[in-house]
């Protein structure tokens, strides 16, 4: 698939911020008692490598200069004649990614794959700061009201935030190129960050889902 082939122009992956979603309404304020608050390293032995997992799983092959692995034309690309009788929408190819579709496409791609070795949070009543060791910064209200924000290239990006149960919920959409969702959970003994990933890159890809553990150096 074309978008599997855009990792290999990921040389080094620096982005924005951290994401995730659910269903549901969710809730504004964090539960009794919880607070993700404090500083957090990366325990690197506990967490997954995402490079490596997408090209386990094969999401990475043609990328990464191996052969290229799900072959075939997509739906509605081959040589046969179109079904569905003329004119109609079901017989028609599907539409090929313009060069922008890519470029949105790889800026989501970096965004899941990137892996900061520190962060620091700052929980307050209704809203969650997130500080990296690369001087990012995330600030949201925890109401999953949407946010726009405009990104490299002329892009676009929803993002948004909740509290679900015991968990942390951001989501971030770049218009065009999928959708990361990130959720944060502390364990019981709060010496523990828990973070899952989740990339969907849409047009029939595969959901990629990546887990992290930093450790309290409070």
């Amino acid at each position: 698939m074309w978008h599997l082939r855009l990792l290999a122009a990921i040389s080094g992956l620096c982005t924005t911020s951290m994401i995730a979603c659910a269903s549901g309404s969710g809730a504004t304020l964090a539960p009794e008692n919880l607070d993700l608050s404090g500083s957090w390293a990366l325990n690197v032995e506990l967490s997954d490598n995402p490079r490596e997992m997408m090209e386990e799983r094969g999401m990475g092959g043609g990328a990464m200069g191996g052969r290229p692995t799900g072959g075939g034309a997509r739906p509605g690309g081959g040589g046969g004649r179109p079904s569905g009788g003329m004119g109609g929408r079901r017989g028609m190819r599907e539409r090929a990614p313009s060069q922008v579709d890519q470029q949105r496409t790889l800026q989501t791609i970096r965004m899941a794959t990137q892996v900061p070795r520190r962060i620091v949070v700052d929980q307050q009543d209704s809203t969650i700061t997130i500080r990296d060791g690369g001087g990012r910064t995330l600030s949201l209200h925890t109401n999953w009201k949407k946010v726009t924000q405009e990104i490299e290239n002329d892009g676009q990006l929803d993002i948004r935030a909740r509290w679900q149960e015991r968990d942390l919920q951001i989501e971030r959409e770049v218009h065009g190129g999928g959708k990361i969702l990130e959720e944060y959970s502390i364990s019981y003994s709060g010496d523990r960050l828990h973070v899952e990933k989740r990339l969907e890159m849409g047009r029939g890809g595969r959901a990629q889902i990546f887990h992290f553990v930093y450790d309290s150096v409070r």
